[in-house]
């Protein structure tokens, strides 16, 4: 399966996955680059304001597709089926490739952003406890800012053939109009 993307500054990238490898064909430079499936140490799924994203880690390097192409400044266009599609493809084919393959879907860096702005907004409203509640609202509303952050970034392990669906766009089915998957939801 092929799935193509562009990239301000790095030109049209196409992506094609064989039963046994990844290639990667940057059109701008003529550059390809082969990544062998069962090389794939660890994947990861994440998804940032309606962005999605896959992550992999091999021996040539982390590698990043976007489920959106971006061609200027404010010119950008969501390709949801492709993707989903896409995804779906790498994934049965890197399962059946290696073992060893390490699954994960979230953001540490969120997770960890969300932790720290808990922790400050708790000690400062235990340090500010003493003299009086005047001005602890900020920094009350800073700690329950970090709750959803940390809630929404915990990385969490999952199964290459159950692909979770908060971190997939979710496309609409073509004749009924009704959602194929449902949209993604918090938890």
């Amino acid at each position: 399966m092929e799935y193509s993307v562009s990239s301000l500054g790095k030109g049209e990238i196409v992506y094609t996955v064989t039963e046994s490898q990844l290639s990667i064909h940057k059109l701008k430079g003529d550059q390809r680059t082969d990544i062998p499936l069962s090389e794939v140490r660890k994947a990861r799924l994440l998804s940032m304001q309606g962005i999605y994203y896959t992550y992999l880690w091999s021996p040539q390097g982390k590698i990043k597709i976007l489920s959106r192409s971006i061609r200027g400044p404010g010119r950008y266009e969501d390709k949801p089926t492709e993707y989903k599609l896409f995804v779906q493809e790498l994934h049965e084919k890197l399962a059946k490739a290696s073992r060893n393959t390490v699954y994960a879907a979230g953001s540490s860096a969120i997770f960890i952003m969300g932790w720290v702005l808990v922790v400050l907004g708790l000690s400062g409203f235990v340090l500010r406890w003493g003299f009086g509640l005047r001005g602890t609202l900020p920094i009350a509303l800073s700690a329950g800012l970090g709750v959803p952050l940390v809630l929404l970034g915990r990385v969490k392990s999952y199964s290459p053939e159950a692909l979770p669906a908060k971190y997939l766009p979710w496309v609409r089915a073509a004749r009924t109009g009704r959602c194929a998957t449902p949209p993604p939801t918090l938890r």
